[in-house]
C-alpha cells in the first residue's frame, strides 16, 4: 500500500517560470480532496493537490476499507459458527487465524490503494501533486516544500483524527485507536473499548465474533445515542448474545501498565489495569488491549490558518457558511475538518458543491442536502433524516 499511497521517490512538479499560480489549490488527499482536485482538473481548471500523509486518507488507510474487510471476516466467522440454524452442519471447530484475517485485510487495502495513488492522479488526470505539509503564507498563497503557490481559490480537505481523551496514566501504556488498530497481528484475549459510538460498536462486535472477549465502556446509559432507541435495543441484544459485555454510566479514571503476565510469552502484550467509576462505584479490571473510540477531532494544526485569514476551532474545525466557504471568501473546506457528519460519501458530496461554487460562481447550499448513513454492525443501522427525538 505504501508504494501507492506514499511513494518514497516522489518528485514534486517542475517549478514554473515566474509566479507559480493555480486556479485551485487543494490541501488533503482524502475523499473530499481527491474528488475536488480531479473534478476541477477535468472541468478545465489548473489544479494542484498537497498531501502530508497518505493518499486516500482515512477511508483507505484506517477507515472504510480496512474496517469493512475486518467486519466481513467476523461476519463469515459468525455465520459458520451458527450454520446449523440454516440446516448446515460443520464437523469440528471453526478455526480462526487472526493473523491471516489481518493479512487479507491489508491485501485488499493494498489492491485498492492504486486507484488513489499520486501517480494515477498526476499521469491520468494531470493534477500537480506535492507530497509535503501545505500551509498558508497569506490569504492568497500556500507554501509547500519551500515553494510558494498562488491561488485563485483553495480548498482545505485535511480530514480528522481520533479524539484521545485525557485519562491518568494514558501515556504510560500502549493504547490503540482507529489509527493503529489495524496494525495488529496477534489477537487480544481481553479487550476494552472506551466509547460506544459507531467505530466502537462495529469493531467491538467484530473482535468478539473473532474470539476476543470484549468489554465496552459508555459514559451514558445507551450505545449509539444518536440513533433510534428501538434500533439500538435490537443491536445491543445481538451484541450481548455475541458475548460483548457493556458497562454503562462508566468512565475510566486511570490506566496502569502491569507488564507481561507471568504465564505470557515474549511476544505477548503488557497487561493494563484499568481503574474506573461505574454508577458511582470505583472498580478495577485487567485487559491486554485498550482501544479508545471516543469520537473524532479535525486536522487543523500546521496549516497556519491565521495567516490565510481562515477562522477555525481546534474542537469543531474550519468554520464554513452554507456554501462551504470559509472566512476567507476564496477558500473553501470540506470533509472531516469542518463541523457536521464524518462520512466518505458526505465529503464527496461536499466536494461537488465546492467545485460549483468555487469555479462557476455558484450558490449551491450544501446544508440543504439530506445525507444517508449506516453503522455496519449486525444488524446494520441505516438512517436518513431525523429520528423521533
Amino acid at each position: 500500500m505504501l508504494d501507492h499511497a506514499r511513494p518514497v521517490k516522489w518528485a514534486d512538479p517542475p517549478e514554473q517560470k515566474g509566479e507559480e499560480k493555480y486556479d485551485l489549490v487543494v490541501i488533503g488527499a482524502g475523499a473530499g480532496g481527491l474528488v475536488t482536485a480531479i473534478g476541477s482538473q477535468m472541468l478545465g481548471a489548473k489544479c494542484c493537490l498537497i498531501e502530508r500523509g497518505y493518499f486516500g486518507g482515512d477511508c483507505l488507510v484506517t477507515g472504510c476499507v480496512p474496517s469493512k474487510a475486518f467486519i466481513r471476516a467476523a461476519s463469515v466467522a459468525h455465520t459458520l459458527k451458527n450454520s446449523e440454524q440454516f440446516g448446515i452442519s460443520i464437523k469440528g471447530e471453526v478455526d480462526i487465524d487472526f493473523g491471516r484475517v489481518m493479512t487479507k485485510m491489508r491485501e485488499i487495502r493494498a489492491e485498492i490503494s492504486e486507484a488513489d495513488s499520486p501517480k494515477k492522479f498526476a499521469e491520468k488526470y494531470g493534477v500537480d501533486i506535492f507530497l509535503g505539509n501545505g500551509q498558508f503564507v497569506d490569504p492568497h498563497t500556500i507554501q509547500v516544500n519551500g515553494r510558494k503557490l498562488k491561488f485563485n481559490k483553495a480548498c482545505i480537505a485535511t480530514g480528522g483524527k481520533p479524539l484521545i481523551p485525557e485519562i491518568k496514566g494514558r501515556d504510560e501504556v500502549k493504547f490503540y485507536s482507529s489509527d493503529n488498530i489495524f496494525n495488529l497481528t496477534r489477537q487480544p484475549k481481553e479487550m476494552l473499548i472506551i466509547g460506544s459510538g459507531p467505530i466502537g460498536c462495529e469493531l467491538g462486535q467484530s473482535f468478539q465474533r473473532l474470539g476476543t472477549n470484549v468489554t465496552m465502556f459508555s459514559r451514558g446509559n445507551t450505545l449509539l445515542p444518536q440513533e433510534d432507541p428501538e434500533s439500538v435495543k435490537l443491536l445491543q441484544a445481538q451484541m450481548e448474545e455475541d458475548g460483548v459485555h457493556f458497562m454503562f454510566e462508566t468512565h475510566a479514571l486511570e490506566l496502569k501498565n502491569l507488564g507481561r503476565a507471568a504465564e505470557g510469552g515474549e511476544d505477548d502484550p503488557d497487561q493494563v489495569k484499568v481503574t474506573f467509576k461505574r454508577r458511582g462505584e470505583v472498580e478495577e479490571k485487567v485487559f491486554d488491549l485498550i482501544m479508545l473510540a471516543t469520537g473524532r477531532s479535525p486536522n487543523v494544526q500546521g496549516l497556519n490558518c491565521e495567516g490565510g485569514g481562515v477562522k477555525y476551532s481546534s474542537t469543531h474545525g474550519i468554520e464554513v457558511d452554507k456554501h462551504l466557504r470559509t472566512s476567507n471568501s476564496n477558500v473553501f473546506a470540506v470533509g472531516d475538518c469542518i463541523p457536521g457528519l464524518k462520512f466518505t460519501h458526505n465529503s464527496d458530496m461536499q466536494a461537488r458543491c465546492v467545485m460549483r461554487n468555487a469555479l462557476f460562481f455558484g450558490k449551491m447550499e450544501y446544508m440543504k442536502q439530506l445525507v444517508p448513513y449506516c453503522t455496519y454492525t449486525e444488524p446494520e443501522i441505516a438512517r436518513v433524516g431525523m429520528t423521533e427525538q
